[in-house]
């Protein structure tokens, strides 16, 4: 199956607040419609193969260009391809696995300025790169044992984000005021989830269910790792503010859950 989708789409843009650092270009001050062409791609591929082995993948991609935006966001590509696997090993066991690969960009265009130099040759750009590789198998037994059913997955997820900055103009011109642009330190974030469930029907309507879920999560981020509530060692400027919720450290869970059903 083939989907595509080509076409220009119309997009109202409302003024933004100018920031210190933004550029004051009288453009931006006014809500306007921007021509956005956006393509969109979708291919689907299923095979079974005979009665035990199914095999399926999908790929699909975003491209948005705003082209009628001098600042801001002036693009985003997004492309994610996924595969899915099953075997079955015979009347009640079977394997399966899958994998998905996510993949995002952008680009920014903004400005550094001062009252006595707002020139285009303080223009800069931020170009935005995000990849995320997710892993995942498991195995699936019925009837080992009457009305007895037993699932097991698990699932790695692995992101890494890195930004790089531009400065556009010339540091020879007069007025020059971008010297400080660099790239960002890479980001990165790791997710492990392992599940394991039992199931069991004690009779024509009552089940019951017994699952373990195990979860570990780690990043690596430059924007928040060094966040705590209370920033005044870092910033004795912030002596009157607490931060709630700006990070979010790495983590292990155990959970065990127990469940039963009836079903009319």
């Amino acid at each position: 199956m083939l989907l595509l989708d080509d076409d220009l789409e119309h997009v109202l843009v409302e003024p933004a607040v100018a920031h210190h650092e933004v550029a004051l270009v009288a453009e931006l001050l006014a809500p306007r419609v921007l021509d956005l062409p956006a393509a969109r791609l979708a291919l689907v591929v299923q095979i079974d193969a005979g009665d035990r082995l199914s095999f399926s993948a999908s790929a699909g991609t975003t491209q948005d260009r705003y082209t009628d935006s001098l600042y801001g966001l002036l693009s985003y590509r997004a492309f994610d391809t996924n595969v899915d696997a099953s075997y079955q090993l015979n009347s009640y066991l079977s394997l399966l696995a899958d994998y998905t690969y996510e993949r995002y960009k952008s680009d920014q265009r903004s400005r550094q300025y001062s009252a006595a130099s707002n020139t285009t040759n303080n223009d800069w750009e931020s170009y935005l790169r995000d990849g995320v590789h997710t892993v995942g198998g498991g195995i699936s037994a019925s009837h080992l044992l009457p009305k007895l059913t037993l699932d097991a997955f698990y699932d790695l997820s692995i992101a890494k984000g890195l930004t790089t900055n531009r400065a556009l103009g010339n540091p020879a011109l007069a007025g020059f005021l971008v010297t400080t642009a660099q790239d960002y330190p890479q980001t990165s974030n790791r997710m492990h989830e392992l599940t394991a469930t039992a199931k069991y029907q004690w009779s024509e309507h009552v089940f019951s269910s017994l699952e373990y879920r195990y979860e570990r999560y780690s990043r690596m981020d430059f924007q928040i790792q060094n966040m705590t509530p209370y920033m005044v060692p870092f910033d004795p400027r912030t002596n009157t503010s607490i931060y709630l919720g700006a990070d979010v450290p790495g983590y292990q869970v155990h959970n065990v859950s127990v469940s039963v059903e009836y079903r009319f």
